[in-house]
């Protein structure tokens, strides 16, 4: 009987240790560097969608601004007008007043007519007491103006230390029953829409803002370029501010906000000027 010999195995091809040693680590930095790459790009997207949507709320928030102060019959106050303060309306939302400037930083006051209905709308009218002169009489718009104060302030949270700007509306806490020709379209605000008075919650404007980083400068012309040094001097007496503030016609706004977004810190600063109504 003959021997049976199976053909000879071809040799199998592959790496020897040697080259995988070589090779593992040029994968091991190429799969490094585009995961880094990937990382970046999403990253610098995620950074360039939030620096937008800051810009956005920088000058949403300094449109809202400008359209208060272009109301008919808005002036510039050193602190609120509309006294004493019903909890939970003051600053410390309770009854802590606001002032123009101390220590919890710039804000801005504005005395304000209230009105009838939206104060952008032709058919709103401003609201008139019912008293001398009745509302069916002609001479119904010269009674007195039931007046309201609308505050921009910045609030840093205790706990995450983070600053916002705020838009409060104050109202007198007899609005609805003063007796005026017709009924309020403004409500009373306070940070979260609730107690006797409040009827709606202030409006958030802009988050990632530092107390010194909402800056106001008033102007007693509109063509003046150089500021009224005493409306906005902390120093100076709420009565010398007050009759600064009176004078002014313009008001220049300065808000910068910043945001972490993806590691990196993103800031968008808008600066806007405007003039109230003056007749």
């Amino acid at each position: 009987m003959s021997n049976f010999r199976s053909p000879s195995q071809p040799a199998i091809s592959g790496f020897t240790i040697v080259e995988m040693l070589i090779i593992a680590p040029i994968v091991l930095l190429t799969i490094g560097a585009f995961i880094t790459v990937i990382v970046n790009i999403t990253g610098e997207v995620l950074a360039s969608r939030n620096a937008n949507v800051l810009a956005y709320n920088v000058q949403d928030t300094l449109n809202r601004i400008e359209n208060d102060v272009k109301a008919n019959g808005t002036s510039f106050v050193e602190a609120n007008r509309i006294t004493p303060l019903t909890s939970p309306q003051g600053y410390d939302d309770n009854i802590a007043g606001f002032s123009n400037v101390g220590a919890s930083g710039t804000m801005l006051i504005l005395n304000t007519p209230m009105t009838t209905g939206n104060p952008a709308t032709l058919s709103s009218n401003v609201l008139y007491f019912n008293a001398p002169n009745s509302c069916a009489s002609l001479n119904f718009n010269k009674n007195a103006t039931m007046m309201m104060n609308i505050v921009y302030f910045v609030k840093t949270d205790a706990i995450t230390n983070i600053g916002t700007l705020w838009r409060r509306t104050i109202v007198p806490s007899n609005y609805l029953t003063a007796g005026t020709c017709g009924t309020p379209w403004q409500q009373p605000s306070c940070l979260t829409g609730s107690g006797t008075l409040c009827t709606t919650q202030d409006i958030r404007l802009l988050d990632g803002i530092a107390v010194n980083d909402f800056v106001l400068q008033y102007f007693t012309l509109a063509s003046d370029t150089v500021p009224n040094s005493i409306a906005g001097d902390i120093a100076q007496p709420a009565a010398s501010r007050a009759t600064a503030l009176q004078s002014a016609t313009t008001v220049g706004a300065t808000l910068t906000a910043s945001k972490t977004a993806a590691g990196r810190t993103v800031s968008q600063t808008g600066t806007m000027r405007v003039s109230r109504v003056t007749n």
